[in-house]
């Protein structure tokens, strides 16, 4: 008990978060904790930063705990002496912490035993009180099945047996979240990513940025572009790309433009605009100052940043493109970094001032009606903006002390909500000193995606920078700074350089040099039904003569080992530890087959040596 204390004092007193209670938080892991009568809630601290793996140490710890102190009166000396005994296996498992992985579903889901042979608590106890099979069983057939969902009598005998109650037992049983998942775009390039543009009719992703080599294989400067073909990705140079950062790209009149923060584009000289008509660069105007964004709109090329007019013209920051120069849309005071068509209008965000309004951030504008205010300000500096649902959401960098629930907002009618309350799941994204900031929107059928710089509320220690409401997310070591669908696949760029991925039941770091592609998830719940039945033998090889142990999900009884051709060499009953003593063989490839006493069986390859 002493030892349990301990841990759980280690796991509260460390700072809060405000808001979300350890007690939501654990509701997470297992719903069955908004039923228990004997949890002194409020004794429970605020939402603390754990990882996913600690919460659900600290879960069974709790239970472990609680299920100690309750009273047993009303079970035999048997009962009692088997409950403390599995309370001490329980112990022992949460303090191990090999958890199953949830590596296919994009949400919380009971795992019985993954494909890496991890138990889950239940089935680990039932496994070490002598009875794999009956975990072994459950696991081909109900794998993602919470316990209340089993249908087998050999399980509620075990409980009896054990003295536990199906509801403690449905208790214990916490649902595993879903586990970052991330792939390599090639190589990479050697800076930063700061943009994508997707050409639907020649199926190119155009990358632009920081950068200067591209997949470590030639020079790019700052620009390409990529190809997929059956999920291999190829990068294609550009000429000589442009000599500066590259912020914002987009398809006009059969061209594509580049504009960023550069003078040279190829071998032309181009003032922070140009284009690429597929073999050449050439210069698309003047613009004096950055370019942050370009947007196609009923048939115009406008620009956004923070700029000025390369001839004696009035106004700042906007303008619109005649084919030949750039004309100045004036009223805007400061840096616009984001434009998206909205209603139609085109939504203006950045951190500026209008007329004698400072800090407004947002604003609407067409040719008919000009300028249009919306009827409150977006506090924060606006970094980008996204219709999903057929509501325009914004994203924002923290430039309000202590102001985290507004950086994520939508509109609704002309006034701008936030999307999450003090209180909710998403109220804090973690503190990342003063740099927190939401840089980046991308929607999808199902889903809003978000990336930026932050660490997500739901304890993830490394940095997650991306996560979406869809409950997926990625885990990359630094800033995401665009993200967009390409092939229907989730690609995020920017100043990461690794990313985390689950492989082989442990974390492994990819490398991903600025650019990744988010692994899908599986999205359907599972069917509780017969799986291919599998067995395992071990170890294999093995000498001839000595004893091998098998493992199985269907409760085999009987063995019988086989040469290649067919030969019988050794029949019997499986000892009740699911071991077989090998005859004297000869060395070579045999068949070990397996089958139960309902006839079902499955056999695999063994090697003697």
């Amino acid at each position: 008990m002493k030892n349990i204390l301990i841990f759980i004092f280690i796991l509260i007193a460390g700072n809060s978060y405000g808001g979300l209670s350890i007690y939501q938080k654990l509701s997470e892991v297992n719903k069955c904790w908004m039923e228990q009568k004997d949890v002194l809630v409020q004794e429970l601290d605020n939402y603390n930063k754990l990882s996913e793996k600690e919460w659900i140490q600290l879960h069974l710890a709790l239970v472990e705990q609680t299920l100690r102190s309750r009273q047993t009166n009303h079970l035999n000396t048997a009962q009692h002496t088997k409950r403390f005994r599995c309370l001490d296996i329980l112990h022992r498992y949460w303090q191990d912490a090999n958890f199953p992985i949830n590596e296919d579903y994009a949400y919380r889901t009971p795992i019985f035993i993954d494909k890496y042979n991890n138990f889950c608590a239940v089935g680990f106890l039932i496994k070490e009180t002598g009875h794999e099979g009956i975990s072994r069983r459950i696991s081909a057939q109900t794998n993602h099945a919470y316990v209340r969902e089993m249908n087998y009598p050999e399980l509620g005998k075990w409980a009896e047996e054990n003295g536990f109650t199906i509801d403690e037992l449905a208790w214990i049983q916490p649902a595993y979240p879903p586990q970052s998942r991330c792939q390599k775009v090639g190589n990479g390039v050697d800076g930063f990513v700061q943009e994508f543009y997707v050409d639907t009719a020649s199926q190119q992703l155009y990358v632009g940025g920081k950068f200067v080599q591209a997949d470590k294989s030639f020079v790019a400067n700052n620009i390409a572009y990529v190809t997929e073909n059956a999920g291999a990705y190829t990068w294609h140079k550009m000429a000589d790309g442009v000599n500066g950062a590259v912020n914002a790209i987009t398809k006009f009149d059969g061209k594509i433009f580049v504009a960023g923060s550069f003078n040279r584009a190829g071998g032309v000289a181009a003032d922070n605009i140009a284009y690429w008509d597929g073999s050449t660069w050439y210069s698309a105007g003047c613009i004096d100052g950055e370019v942050r964004d370009l947007l196609v709109f009923e048939g115009v090329l406008y620009a956004a940043g923070e700029f000025k007019s390369c001839a004696a013209e009035s106004g700042r920051n906007f303008a619109k493109w005649n084919g030949s120069i750039w004309t100045m849309i004036a009223g805007i005071e400061g840096k616009i970094n984001t434009m998206e068509v909205y209603k139609g209008s085109i939504v203006l965000g950045g951190r500026f001032d209008f007329d004698t309004i400072a800090n407004l951030n947002a604003i609407k504008w067409n040719s008919i009606s000009s300028f249009q205010r919306f009827d409150n300000k977006v506090l924060n500096e606006v970094m980008d903006f996204e219709v999903y649902t057929d509501t325009l959401h914004v994203a924002c960098k923290k430039s309000i002390v202590n102001d985290s629930v507004q950086l994520l907002q939508k509109l609704y009618h002309n006034h701008w909500i936030g999307l999450f309350e003090p209180g909710t799941y998403f109220y804090m994204f973690g503190p990342k000193t003063d740099s927190l900031s939401l840089n980046t929107l991308c929607a999808e059928t199902k889903a809003i995606n978000l990336g930026g710089y932050f660490s997500a509320s739901s304890g993830m220690t490394w940095g997650s920078n991306t996560i979406s409401f869809g409950s997926y997310w990625v885990n990359v070591d630094s800033t995401v700074n665009k993200m967009i669908l390409f092939k229907n696949e989730l690609i995020l760029g920017g100043k990461f350089k690794t990313g985390m991925e689950y492989k082989k039941a442990s974390f492994d770091t990819v490398e991903l040099n600025g650019i990744t592609k988010r692994l899908p998830w599986k999205l359907s719940i599972p069917e509780y039904k017969n799986q291919e039945v599998v067995i395992t033998v071990y170890p294999n090889p093995v000498s001839s003569g000595k004893i091998i142990t098998t493992e199985n999900g269907f409760l085999a009884s009987d063995y019988i080992i086989s040469t290649v051709d067919g030969k019988q060499c050794a029949s019997g009953k499986l000892s009740n530890r699911n071991e077989i003593q090998l005859p004297q063989l000869a060395s070579g490839t045999y068949f070990i087959n397996l089958r139960n006493t309902e006839g079902q069986s499955a056999k695999c390859r063994i090697s003697i040596e």
